[in-house]
Parts: C-alpha cells; sequence; structure tokens
C-alpha cells in the first residue's frame, strides 16, 4: 500500500474543510459580512499553503538527513 505524504494529506484534508465550512456557513452571512468572510477564507488558504511549505521543506531535510546516515552505515 502507498504511503501518502504528510505534506500532501494534511494541506487537503484544510482545504476540503475549509471550503466545507464556507459553504455550510457563506450563504448565511449578511450582506456586510460576507466580503470579511471572503477575507478570512482567503487568509485561510494561505495559511494552508504557508504550512504545505513548511511541511515539504521538513520532509526534504528528513530525507536528506536518512540519506546520509545511510551512506555512513554503508561506509562501515
Amino acid at each position: 500500500m502507498k504511503r501518502f505524504k504528510k505534506s500532501t494529506v494534511i494541506p487537503i484534508a484544510l482545504c476540503i474543510y475549509t471550503a466545507i465550512i464556507a459553504l455550510i456557513f457563506y450563504p448565511k452571512q449578511p450582506v456586510g459580512e460576507k466580503t470579511e468572510m471572503l477575507a478570512i477564507i482567503g487568509i485561510c488558504y494561505v495559511v494552508i499553503l504557508l504550512l504545505w511549505i513548511v511541511l515539504r521543506k521538513k520532509e526534504k531535510i528528513a530525507e536528506k538527513n536518512r540519506s546520509i546516515s545511510n551512506e555512513d552505515t554503508s561506509k562501515k
């Protein structure tokens, strides 16, 4: 079974959650507050994007460290 990366699963789940919450609550907002809600949703997606970038970098660093440690053990 293929294992999914944490940097992929968490941001996708958060995007789906944000979209569902937006679909539920957007129609219930008064006219003046709809722009505020759209701004909040936009900020949520920016934070999710930043989370994705940080998780990708963390995974790349971990992979690099893992490959270095594998090289060290194979040399012994």
